[in-house]
């Protein structure tokens, strides 16, 4: 993947001509891109990660029609400057350790129609956008209790072309909060962040005329929902977004492009997902479409791992009833107990909605009192172990039964050794 991009970046980007351009010095406009790791709602990012050294890419094809037309102030006619364009998305992403992804993105400007303004001639041409670089970290897990809370810093290399509107004259910085939440069904997620871009004024190349827009440091912003159908395993999703910009200084109408996006989506267990969706802009903003289409299909090796266990999970589930037994006077785990309590773990990290219910058990020996306080230390020396793993202790529910709940026969040493026990049953 990385020596086919460096291949597209040596040999295409030369091939953008400024003989067939807008005749302007421009800035990007081509800024809703999927995000590089397929988390969050498409553009809008999530504080998913992939998990460690798990992979993701992804192939997008946008269709945008009429992104700038304006007031050209030599003759003051409308021109619309920048037609429409087909944009071919490769991102690419990798999770390094737990709460780190780094990402890659390449817009590939497939076709571009639109005017020079000087000559009035159409022009129709192909090359590449602007590339970008993402870092993202997970600080706060989206979790029972909690909202996700993660930050994503990004570079955008200058390999577009301004004189096109596909990117800017100089490298650009943007830094974006991420705040995510799930409530069953519905995923809710937000980013809002700044962009540092050297300022950039639209100038007529060939009399000098200023176009009144100019480009400089941004405010991003961004709100969408997702609705997971209760169909097919619940593998079809419905979503919906609101994103746009704007500038810092002199804000106005042309400068803030904002877009609303829907569409659906289809998850499959190998890890493949596909979406087809559109939208259209809301303002009258240069960058701002009188439509948008949209379809994706991407891989993500983190989430094929994770659906692999969550199946796993969800049979164990159903299935599990552990018995985890102790020496006479004892609450410590035994190499066959600490196996058990490794596979109750490690389910329960995969499945966030797996909870456990831990009992600890003693044989009749002994007062009651005693054994109340024995089968307690059992039970939370089992519960213990499954926090150790990654559980929240929010998730394990502990009590001690003491010996009012025997197994078996109190009479034999056989009978009493299945009554010295901690039983898990895990549930959603």
């Amino acid at each position: 993947m990385l020596c086919a991009l460096t291949f597209i970046l040596i040999f295409l980007v030369p091939l953008q001509s400024r003989a067939s351009d807008t005749g302007l010095s421009g800035f990007n406009v081509l800024n809703v891109h999927p995000s590089a790791d397929g988390s969050g709602i498409f553009s809008l990012y999530g504080t998913q990660t992939l998990g460690h050294l798990k992979p993701a890419v992804r192939f997008t094809l946008q269709g945008v029609g009429n992104l700038i037309e304006a007031q050209n102030p030599v003759n003051s006619s409308r021109s619309q400057v920048v037609g429409a364009a087909i944009e071919g998305d490769i991102s690419s992403a990798l999770g390094l350790g737990d709460h780190f992804n780094i990402g890659f993105t390449l817009p590939l400007i497939l076709y571009e129609d639109g005017m020079n303004v000087n000559t009035q001639n159409r022009f129709k041409g192909a090359g590449v956008g602007d590339a970008t670089i993402d870092a993202k970290v997970r600080a706060l897990k989206d979790a029972a209790g909690s909202v996700g809370i993660g930050v994503l810093a990004r570079l955008s290399l200058p390999t577009g072309d301004p004189g096109r509107f596909t990117g800017w004259y100089s490298p650009t910085g943007e830094f974006r909060l991420i705040a995510d939440k799930s409530f069953s069904a519905l995923y809710v997620v937000a980013n809002a962040g700044y962009r540092i871009a050297e300022k950039t004024q639209v100038v007529n190349r060939a009399n000098g005329a200023s176009w009144n827009v100019a480009d400089d440091d941004r405010l991003t912003f961004g709100l969408g929902v997702q609705y997971t159908l209760p169909v097919q395993k619940k593998t079809w999703d419905l979503f919906a977004s609101v994103d746009g910009d704007t500038v810092v200084k002199n804000v106005r109408e042309v400068t803030t492009p904002i877009h609303v996006l829907g569409g659906i989506q289809k998850r499959f267990s190998n890890g493949v997902s596909v979406q087809i969706g559109g939208g259209r802009g809301v303002t009258d903003a240069l960058g701002s479409p009188s439509y948008r289409a949209f379809a994706s299909i991407a891989f993500d090796a983190g989430r094929r791992w994770r659906e692999a266990h969550r199946e796993k999970a969800a049979k164990v589930a159903e299935e599990l009833h552990e018995l985890i037994f102790f020496d006479f006077d004892d609450a410590k785990l035994s190499d066959a107990a600490v196996a058990a309590v490794d596979r109750i773990a490690e389910a329960m990290v995969d499945d966030e909605k797996l909870k456990a219910a831990v009992r600890g058990h003693t044989d009749s020996t002994g007062s009651q009192s005693y054994n109340e306080k024995l089968g307690q230390r059992r039970a939370e020396a089992v519960a213990g172990s499954i926090v150790e793993h990654g559980v929240e202790r929010s998730r394990i529910d502990v009590q001690s039964l003491g010996a009012s709940q025997p197994a078996d026969t109190n009479v034999t040493p056989e009978g009493r050794a299945r009554n010295r026990r901690v039983e898990i049953n895990i549930a959603p």
